[in-house]
């Protein structure tokens, strides 16, 4: 989908979480690459989306800034985002597609 006002591709898609010992695994290698990774997780009660401070960290509970429900994220699973710099938008799907090194 296009934002025709900015011409912006906007992606919506629903945020899909992994098991927390297959993310441990994912992130400690893009951390020992000297990339940053910040853990994101699903409220257990209200759903919102939230995403930890701190790079390179992964907790297995926390509490939601909304509703202070604490969400056990070892047992419901997270995801994370990936801070890649100096690199195209062309260069990082390359990279996702296996094409090409980080």
């Amino acid at each position: 989908m296009t934002d025709k006002t900015n011409n912006v591709l906007v992606v919506q898609n629903k945020p899909k979480d992994h098991p927390f010992k297959v993310i441990v695994e994912v992130v400690r290698i893009h951390a020992l690459r000297g990339r940053l990774c910040y853990q994101k997780f699903s409220c257990s009660k209200c759903g919102q989306r939230l995403t930890m401070e701190t790079p390179n960290v992964l907790y297995k509970t926390a509490s939601c800034d909304q509703c202070q429900t604490v969400t056990d994220i070892e047992k419901q699973g997270c995801n994370f985002m990936l801070e890649m710099h100096n690199k195209t938008l062309e260069q990082v799907y390359r990279v996702i597609a296996g094409k090409e090194d980080s």
